[in-house]
């Protein structure tokens, strides 16, 4: 407990030097030797690549950074999106009417939509007192509804749910 210092400070310096020492050494003395046998021309060329390596990975890494970013600034606007629309804007509404639809032909030289078929509408009154007619009924199936069934209703889109 009575360690000053020093000797802690050393302690700590002499347990990692000599565990990283010869890996070290031998590194430096391979690079030493290929080094001295380099051209003075070599060397700045050699530098120069490494260089622009280092000056390319940078870029690289500022490029992912920023599409890491915009990426987190994505995800970030869509949670928000999430919690608006987990709101429950929902209305109570009255069925008041069912329509079938029956999508008509057009006159000759008009065009005509092949895959058009019978289509169920609805007329709902909400407990705003406002009165939609909704050409797609939404999340329910049409055949289950009947008029004076209460549904709810999307405030924004209308639609049953």
């Amino acid at each position: 407990m009575s360690t000053t210092p020093q000797k802690a400070t050393a302690a700590k310096g002499d347990a990692t030097p000599t565990a990283a020492a010869p890996e070290k050494m031998e590194v430096e003395e391979a690079l030493d030797e290929e080094i001295l046998r380099m051209a003075p021309e070599d060397l700045k060329s050699r530098t120069h690549l490494l260089d622009n390596e280092i000056r390319i990975m940078r870029s690289e890494v500022q490029r992912i950074n920023h599409s890491v970013s915009t990426l987190k600034e994505r995800i970030k606007e869509n949670n928000e999106r999430i919690k608006v629309n987990k709101t429950l804007p929902y209305l109570v509404s009255n069925v008041v009417e069912l329509l079938d639809l029956e999508d008509n032909q057009e006159e000759e030289g008009a065009n005509v939509d092949l895959d058009a078929h019978k289509t169920k509408c609805a007329v709902i009154k909400t407990s705003t007192r406002a009165t939609y007619f909704l050409p797609v009924v939404g999340l329910v199936e049409p055949s289950e509804l009947k008029p004076g069934d209460l549904v709810g209703v999307n405030k924004v889109t209308s639609n049953l749910l």
